[in-house]
C-alpha cells in the first residue's frame, strides 16, 4: 500500500557527496527520491549555446 521508488540509475556519485539512507514505512503513501545537479552543472546547463 506504499513504496520507496528511486527512478533509476543515475551514475557514479560526484566525489565526495554524502551518502544519504532512508528507511521508514510507507503506509498509504509513498516515497520518492531525487538526485539533484550539483549546482555547476545547473549553470552549466542554463547557459546558451
Amino acid at each position: 500500500m506504499g513504496a520507496f521508488e528511486h527512478p533509476g540509475d543515475d551514475g557514479p556519485p560526484e566525489p565526495g557527496a554524502p551518502r544519504v539512507v532512508i528507511g521508514g514505512v510507507a503506509f498509504w503513501g509513498g516515497v520518492g527520491v531525487e538526485r539533484e545537479l550539483p549546482r555547476g552543472e545547473r549553470e552549466r546547463l542554463k547557459k546558451p549555446r
